[in-house]
């Protein structure tokens, strides 16, 4: 869980992001101040509510199910869209 929050979620969300303005027409000067302006707070969001699913998901979910919960149930990925 430490890997995947130190290492794994700032590339993913940085990414995410990138390509969510992408898709939405911004054009790459508006993406990258989009990306600036919500990066930190989606992943002080990111790192408030993934650990808490993760020792959710490893201590109460049958491991039969774990791969339901977390692609079923997926926490919101950061601020809402502006």
């Amino acid at each position: 869980m430490v890997l995947d929050q130190a290492g794994f979620a700032p590339i993913f969300l940085g990414s995410f992001l990138a390509v969510a303005g992408a898709v939405n027409s911004l054009s790459a000067k508006e993406n990258w101040e989009k990306i600036q302006r919500d990066y930190a707070d989606t992943l002080v969001t990111n790192y408030y509510i993934w650990p808490a699913v993760q020792v959710a998901n490893f201590y109460f979910i049958p491991l039969n199910y774990r791969y339901e919960q977390v692609t079923l149930h997926p926490p919101p990925a950061g601020p809402a869209p502006s």
